[in-house]
């Protein structure tokens, strides 16, 4: 069987993750997974999404393309978003970088009016 190709590469754009027009999030530092077979997958460095915003849950999976993912549940104000993020806390050789990143379930944030907005950088 072939092997899966994974790559990662820096965005170069400023991300926002809002909830209506109110930031939870901003980074420069975005960066783009590619993966034979999947949508890219946009993750933003765990440094930049404030504290108390993800709370670890108890959901684990495993890729073995990737590593060992754990999930995070999003809290908001009003509500708090079970599983909608993870991240590869021990990424396996050559993914190194994922260790320090968080991705989000778009269709989680859709439900619940939050966004992902990206603009090109210094625009």
């Amino acid at each position: 069987m072939p092997q899966k190709r994974v790559s990662l590469r820096p965005l170069n754009k400023r991300v926002t993750l809002k909830v209506a027009a109110r930031p939870l999030a901003l980074s420069d530092k975005a960066v783009l997974l590619h993966e034979d077979g999947y949508q890219p997958v946009l993750y933003l460095p765990i440094s930049d999404i404030p504290d108390g915003l993800l709370i670890p849950s108890d959901t684990r999976t495993h890729c073995p393309h990737k590593g060992d993912a754990r999930y995070f549940d999003l809290r908001l104000e009003n509500a708090t978003i079970k599983d909608a993020a993870w991240n590869y806390p021990v990424p396996i050789p050559g993914m190194e970088p994922l260790a320090s990143l968080v991705a989000f379930y778009r269709d989680k944030l859709d439900a619940h009016k939050i966004s992902l907005v990206e603009e090109v950088n210094g625009e």
